[in-house]
């Protein structure tokens, strides 16, 4: 019902962004997209619409013809570099909006297991993937900036750990791992390497571990993964074994759901709320109408909202909209970081 809802709202709504030129959308959904009898767009009003269903096991919304959720991100820094999203932008007068939940599933993870070192970090706002790469590595506290290479490998490594990645797996997959220039920066990533960090995880979240194991003992009981945390979505895994999925990994997509459909609970959530009446915005009413505030919400990407606003009102909009979307739960705070432009890539 929640995501029958949420489907129903894109359905009525202007629901993808206006396009800076269609002969260059057409011309790049040609060669790189491969697919251009997937697109459609109005000639009217320049603007993409794409079909939105509530069909992903964890909850989340899916998005084809085209898939507006696995557009690539831009390789460099604003337009030095053309992207496909560079190419969704604002209508004269409008600017976009968007709403990033930040570190949703580690936080999700966090709420789960009452990890304690994880929810003191949380609680005082130490970046986590810092932390877990100075106790690893034996660096004083607050010595690994954001930047910092050791930070990354641990914010990839975590959820392969946390989801029941085995070392030899884990290996193989930062080994292939690519940055957008085409660089591999783990492809030096050995097994022992792997052992390693799995052990430094297991040793600072025990809860985590804990976690991992009485998932699979209620799948053995039960024949079904818990539900996910808000919304009770339950997901069916009787029979999945023996079907092209072996033990490992049924355990890794049963530890995968949980999370994963927790962050969706909080999403469709902190949608459902910044789209009700009764946040009282007169946002468009019929696809293609502008409103007087604007068309409204456009796009619903995993852990992200994008708005299309008159920028007159682009600052009210981020005052109101705000509150819908941050919540509390249990003691772990989701909240969300704001951007504004004119263009999908610079959000």
């Amino acid at each position: 019902a929640i995501e029958a809802r949420l489907v129903g709202y894109f359905a009525g709504a202007p629901r993808v962004i206006r396009l800076a030129d269609l002969g260059i959308h057409a011309y790049l959904a040609s060669h790189i997209l491969k697919r251009p009898a997937d697109l459609s767009w109005s000639d009217d009003d320049l603007r993409v619409r794409a079909d939105w269903g509530p069909w992903a096991v964890s909850g989340r919304l899916t998005c084809k013809r085209p898939n507006l959720m696995n557009l690539p991100r831009p390789d460099g820094e604003g337009d030095k570099l053309v992207s496909l999203r560079s190419m969704y932008v604002a209508a004269p007068g409008n600017v976009l909006v968007a709403f990033d939940y930040a570190q949703l599933e580690l936080r999700m993870l966090g709420l789960i297991t009452r990890a304690a070192l994880l929810l003191d970090a949380l609680k005082n706002k130490v970046d986590p993937h810092g932390l877990h790469a100075e106790i690893a590595f034996g660096r004083p506290q607050g010595s690994i900036g954001k930047k910092h290479p050791l930070r990354q490998l641990l914010k990839t490594y975590i959820y392969l750990w946390a989801y029941g990645g085995q070392p030899k797996k884990a290996a193989q997959l930062l080994r292939a791992h690519r940055n957008p220039d085409g660089s591999r920066p783990y492809g030096k990533f050995r097994l022992d390497d792997a052992e390693f960090l799995h052990a430094q995880l297991d040793a600072m979240y025990p809860e985590v571990v804990q976690w991992r194991d009485g998932i699979v003992q209620k799948w053995e009981a039960n024949g079904f993964c818990l539900k996910s945390y808000l919304f009770g979505r339950r997901r069916d895994f009787l029979d999945s074994v023996g079907r092209g999925y072996d033990e490992i990994d049924q355990v890794e997509a049963m530890l995968n759901f949980e999370d994963q459909a927790g962050g969706a609970d909080v999403v469709n959530d902190g949608t459902l709320r910044a789209v009700s009446p009764d946040l009282g915005i007169p946002w468009g009413e019929e696809i293609g109408s502008p409103g007087p505030y604007g068309p409204g919400l456009n796009h619903q990407c995993h852990d992200s909202l994008m708005f299309e606003v008159g920028e007159q009102y682009s600052d009210e909009v981020i005052r109101r909209v705000r509150p819908c979307l941050e919540i509390e739960h249990d003691g772990v705070f989701f909240g969300v970081e704001e951007k504004v432009g004119l263009r999908w890539s610079e959000v």
